[in-house]
């Protein structure tokens, strides 16, 4: 086991709205859908498509750009359009009675779930059943997120229920907080449903990175988390050691407040770098196949890197540091 523990804050300590969100994100991982051994049936034929153009980096934002004539001088690809491009399954957005949810929010929640539907469905290969019928519910209180549904949670900023495939939110004073609850929980919500069981480090891992997903038109952007990277930084030597930890732990390190934080700071950074790449993105695709195959049968997620990931699990260990500068823009 890796012996590191908790780094200092750069104020010298956690201070009040740090330990508000370490205890944010202990209640969302208590919140977590149990294991889904039967993921939802996906469609055993592609979609027709209806047109075929070309893709490439725009070499000044680094967005993708589509069109039938790519511009000279690009790396430019072909890709398929087809009918189910922008409508990838149902979706609709409401608010218990009373509470004022302005047309604005409810549209930005929607086209945050597109998409960041579309990443894991394009980056990720994640296929989405279109008849899957996804519910935002948003509340007023983090005590009505869990009132009458058996949490086992006194309060909470969002939580899955995978029963009635509804996400229940709290719409907190500040918005930026209340998509990021949101995006989180909309990416355990299709893990749950079309993957099934994955392991704690890829289900937080990659909910806290797309918690970190800006949506402008029909592109969006992922920033680097400067205090997940700050903390993994302050690690040090044992940051390797931490990283192999959290690849196959279970849910106690990131449950205990001594150690959550780190966890899931380390998670993100296993997940930020592999998404740094197109090859580490297709591996990404590759384990999530794999995961849903297995069915909550025994996988190990250093095993399967080792045979997978060039080096390893200890080279992908090494080298998920959090430290970048760059945006991930899709």
């Amino acid at each position: 086991t890796a012996d590191v523990a908790l780094p200092p804050s750069s104020k010298g300590a956690l201070d009040s709205s740090a330990l508000a969100e370490l205890n944010r994100r202990l209640q969302a991982m208590e919140g977590v859908p149990p294991p889904n051994c039967r993921p939802r049936a996906v469609p055993t034929t592609a979609p027709a498509a209806t047109a075929s153009i070309h893709r490439w980096r725009d070499p000044t934002s680094g967005q993708w750009q589509f069109g039938a004539y790519p511009p000279a001088g690009v790396d430019a690809e072909p890709v398929q359009i087809n009918d189910r491009a922008q409508a990838r399954f149902g979706l609709s957005v409401d608010a218990e009675p009373g509470l004022e949810v302005p047309s604005q929010l409810r549209d930005r929640a929607a086209a945050d779930v597109v998409r960041l539907t579309a990443i894991l469905g394009g980056e990720l290969g994640l296929t989405i059943d279109p008849t899957f019928q996804l519910k935002v519910h948003f509340v007023a209180t983090p005590e009505a997120v869990v009132a009458g549904r058996q949490t086992g949670l006194e309060r909470a900023a969002g939580v899955y229920m995978h029963q009635d495939q509804r996400i229940i939110i709290w719409r907190q004073p500040v918005d930026q907080e209340t998509f990021q609850t949101l995006r989180h929980e909309t990416t355990h919500a299709l893990l749950h449903e079309f993957v099934g069981a994955p392991p704690l480090w890829l289900n937080e891992g990659l909910a806290e990175y797309f918690e970190g997903l800006q949506t402008a038109g029909s592109g969006g952007r992922v920033d680097a988390n400067a205090w997940y990277a700050e903390l993994l930084s302050l690690a040090g030597e044992g940051r390797p050691g931490l990283a192999m930890d959290v690849l196959g732990a279970d849910a106690k390190p990131f449950r205990n407040a001594r150690t959550a934080e780190l966890y899931y700071a380390q998670s993100w950074a296993l997940v930020d770098h592999l998404m740094s790449s197109e090859g580490g993105q297709q591996l990404l695709a590759s384990l999530l196949q794999a995961l849903r195959d297995s069915a909550c049968g025994s996988f190990s997620s250093i095993a399967w890197l080792d045979r997978h990931y060039p080096g390893g699990a200890t080279e992908l260990a090494k080298a998920a540091s959090g430290q970048r500068s760059l945006a991930h823009s899709y």
